[in-house]
C-alpha cells in the first residue's frame, strides 16, 4: 500500500523520481491501449513541482505523446499547492498547454482555499472526506459545502465528494449538484 512505501520515499528524497515514473508507465500503459477509462488521475507531489529535472521530464513526456495528454488529469493536494503556489500555477498551466488537466485533491477550506481556486482554474476539486462524514447530519455543513459547490459550478470546475461509503448520501450528493463521488 502507497501508505508504506510513500514515507520511505519521502525520507530518501525520491517522490520526485516516483511521480516521474508513474507518469511514464501510465502514458505507456495508455499508449497500449490496455485502459478501458478514458480519463486517468494522478497524484502529483509539490516535491515534483519544486524539482525543475523532474518537472521537465513530465513536460517531456507529455510532449512525447499529444495525442494521450487529454486523457490525463494531474492531480495535487490542495495543501501541496498552498505550499507551492507560484510553480503550482505554472505547471497547472503547462499540463493544460499540453492538453491534460489539472485537479486539487483534498480540498477544504483554508482561508487561501478560494483563492487557490481562483488562481489554479483546476478542472476540478475533491472536497476533504470530512465534509463526506458530516454532510447528512450537519445542517452547517451543508450550507458550507451547497457554497462551496455554488462557487465551482460557476467557475465550471467540477466538484467531486470523497469517502462517500453510505448509499444514502448518494440523493444528497445529487441534490446539491456534485458532479460525482469516490468512496
Amino acid at each position: 500500500p502507497a501508505a508504506q512505501f510513500l514515507p520511505m520515499a519521502a525520507r530518501h528524497g525520491l517522490i520526485a523520481r516516483l511521480d516521474c515514473v508513474v507518469v511514464e508507465k501510465l502514458l505507456d500503459h495508455l499508449s497500449r491501449g490496455a485502459a478501458a477509462l478514458p480519463v486517468m488521475a494522478l497524484n502529483i507531489s509539490a516535491h515534483t513541482i519544486a524539482d525543475p529535472a523532474a518537472t521537465r521530464r513530465i513536460l517531456c513526456l507529455l510532449d512525447a505523446r499529444k495525442h494521450l495528454a487529454g486523457r490525463l488529469v494531474f492531480e495535487m493536494t490542495e495543501f501541496g499547492a498552498l505550499q507551492e503556489w507560484t510553480l503550482a500555477q505554472r505547471f497547472s498551466g503547462e499540463v493544460r498547454r499540453r492538453g491534460a488537466r489539472f485537479a486539487l485533491d483534498n480540498f477544504g477550506l483554508l482561508q487561501e482555499s478560494l483563492m487557490l481556486v481562483n488562481a489554479l482554474r483546476p478542472h476540478y476539486i475533491k472536497l476533504s472526506s470530512g465534509y463526506s462524514r458530516e454532510l447528512a447530519r450537519n445542517a452547517d455543513c451543508r450550507f458550507l459545502v451547497a457554497s462551496i459547490v455554488k462557487i465551482a459550478r460557476a467557475l465550471d470546475i467540477g466538484i467531486f465528494a470523497q469517502a462517500v461509503e453510505d448509499e444514502a448520501l448518494v440523493p444528497l450528493l445529487l441534490e446539491l449538484e456534485f458532479s460525482g463521488y469516490q468512496g
